[in-house]
């Protein structure tokens, strides 16, 4: 028995000896670049896409290891159409996660990365050998990252969309399979609309200082999403803060959800404000914000100087699978009451009704410039026949009503207006009708 363990201990101690010694050789005088051609075929054998090196491999071992990668492509799968491109990738990790079952790396560095993510009409992708379930893969750790986008493009053509990033940055202090720390991701672009080619530049921050993963949900304390949409001469901000979300695989909801939105153009400005808990269902595709508060300020120089502000409470309700969006508003612009309720149908060339109910409206505050004819025209019971500009949102099918209870309008006192509203897509145009006038 002594003999036995003693033959075993030997063994074990040659075996080890051979395994550091291969270690060894392999750090210090294995030239990964004479096998560039066997990794290429290992890849093209198990993914059946091609891997290419344009570039040398660098290798280091102490203090730890590095390992740089230089000018490689993979191709689209089973073809050798490039799918993604890269100047170089520089990893380190400590040397004992070569012998661990979590593979921690200690940073990791993209450069000049550029790609292609394609969803066909029938909603397939060209990922979609990559996304193969593995439950025995090992747990990543990743500690200071950080991936620079060159261009990415994706090409929607189920929904006719194309989307094209350039100058894109995301960076993260650590990212495990548990946790997220600090992550800041911007970058620029534009939406191509493949119906009607029409197109639109963008811009997007988004801060996430700590997001927790579970095995059934994902939590954050803090979300903060900045995005700026720009078309011809219109420009659209809005900053959107989430806080205290949670998300499972079939719902999510989060405390407080703050929008903030600027819309301008040359002759109107926008301000909207607006807040409410949130939840959703994922299988539905459902949005709810049930206890929603919004203040509006709006000013337009070719109209009037004074701003026009308001606030109102309500809900809102949008589906995604129906593309619907549902609102329902009642309060205050200035010393009117109001009551709103808004539909929105299809999301690619949305369809507009809506109903306004306002008790009493004095144009006169708001300083508009009537001239003459047009007086003339309100004393004959002929309201304005003007169109307003509608511009900040181009291409929007907009029918609705408006009925003010009372209103004054230039020197006339009108009531029981209704006004009947459609758009060109361009202006906004109505036509109106009242019941009664006094001077």
């Amino acid at each position: 028995m002594k003999r036995f363990f003693k033959y075993s201990l030997l063994a074990i101690s040659l075996t080890t000896i051979l395994i550091a010694g291969l270690v060894i050789f392999i750090i210090f005088f294995l030239d990964l670049n004479s096998y560039q051609p066997l990794i290429s075929q290992a890849v093209k054998k198990e993914m059946q896409r091609e891997l290419a090196f344009e570039g040398d491999i660098s290798f280091a071992a102490f203090p730890k290891i590095r390992l740089n990668l230089r000018q490689f492509s993979l191709s689209e799968y089973k073809t050798r159409k490039k799918f993604i491109t890269a100047d170089s990738i520089h990893l380190t990790l400590p040397l004992r996660q070569l012998f661990d079952k979590q593979l921690t790396l200690d940073e990791i560095s993209i450069k000049g990365l550029k790609a292609a993510l394609i969803r066909y009409p029938d909603g397939r992708t060209n990922i979609d050998d990559l996304l193969t379930a593995d439950d025995k893969k090992k747990e990543v750790v990743l500690g200071q990252a950080r991936i620079e986008i060159t261009r990415f493009i994706f090409h929607d053509a189920k929904n006719k969309k194309q989307f094209t990033l350039s100058g894109l940055t995301l960076e993260s202090v650590k990212i495990t399979n548990k946790n997220l720390n600090n992550l800041a991701l911007k970058t620029k672009g534009s939406m191509k609309n493949l119906r009607n080619h029409a197109s639109y530049d963008f811009a997007i921050k988004l801060n996430v200082p700590d997001m927790l993963f579970n095995h059934d949900h994902i939590s954050s304390n803090h979300i903060r999403l900045i995005t700026t949409v720009a078309h011809s001469q219109q420009k659209i901000s809005a900053e959107l803060t989430l806080t205290n979300l949670i998300a499972s695989a079939h719902c999510f909801h989060s405390d407080a959800m703050v929008i903030k939105m600027l819309a301008k153009n040359d002759t109107q400005i926008i301000k909207t404000h607006l807040s409410s808990p949130m939840n959703g269902e994922l299988d539905s595709q459902e949005l709810h914000l049930p206890d929603l508060k919004a203040g509006i300020a709006v000013s337009a120089n070719h109209s009037f100087s004074q701003s026009i502000h308001g606030n109102l409470l309500g809900s809102m309700s949008m589906s995604n699978s129906s593309e619907q969006i549902d609102v329902n508003l009642t309060g205050n612009v200035e010393n009117s009451a109001i009551q709103a309720i808004f539909n929105i149908a299809g999301f690619d060339e949305p369809v507009v009704n809506f109903d306004v109910t306002i008790d009493h409206l004095n144009t006169d505050q708001f300083q508009f410039n009537y001239n003459q004819a047009e007086s003339n025209n309100l004393r004959n019971n002929k309201p304005p026949d003007k169109a307003v500009d509608f511009s900040l949102w181009p291409d929007l099918d907009v029918n609705g009503s408006i009925y003010i209870g009372t209103a004054q309008i230039a020197d006339t006192a009108l009531s029981g207006v209704t006004f009947k509203i459609q758009s060109d897509g361009k202006n906004l145009n109505y036509t109106a009708d009242l019941i009664n006038r006094a001077y």
